[in-house]
């Protein structure tokens, strides 16, 4: 259980990171605009 847990915790961070990722591409974009 606890391996699951952190598997998912790495797998949580990872899709945060990919949302700042995808947002600050948009803000980029938009500014460029």
């Amino acid at each position: 259980m606890v391996e699951n847990g952190k598997n998912y915790e790495v797998i949580f961070k990872r899709f945060l990171k990919q949302q700042e990722i995808e947002s600050a591409k948009s803000l980029y974009l938009c500014g460029i605009r």
